[in-house]
């Protein structure tokens, strides 16, 4: 059927630590597939990426170390019944996050940007 052809497939992550509008995470799809993207605030901090229905690709790494000054790691967890992917980036802690999500479409990729305005001050409320 035409709908099997275009089943949601995750093919890799790139990490760029180089970007200069921050760090950025690089996902190829092969279709038109935003992920669910929530944070939990911990004393690590992380970022959750769920790609609902979605399968991984053959060559997608369960782990990528990012060692960026941001991003630590990145771990993938591959769930089938159903089909899901899951991305995890452990955050480096202390620091005040910015996230930005794009996704091009014409090259099904999905990217986050992450930058930071600097470090969390405690008892400030700020």
């Amino acid at each position: 059927t035409d709908k099997e052809s275009t089943k949601p497939v995750l093919y890799s992550i790139e990490f760029d630590k180089e970007a200069n509008r921050g760090e950025t995470i690089n996902f190829k799809l092969n279709t038109f597939n935003p992920p669910v993207v929530f944070g939990i605030e911990e004393d690590t901090p992380r970022i959750v990426c769920f790609f609902k229905d979605t399968a991984a690709g053959p060559e997608l790494q369960d782990m990528i170390g990012a060692k960026g000054r941001f991003v630590k790691s990145i771990q993938v967890g591959k769930y089938s019944n159903p089909n899901n992917v899951r991305v995890v980036l452990e955050l480096v802690p202390n620091l005040n996050y910015d996230l930005q999500q794009v996704f091009f479409k014409e090259d099904n990729m999905f990217m986050i940007i992450i930058n930071t305005s600097g470090e969390k001050t405690a008892g400030q409320g700020s």
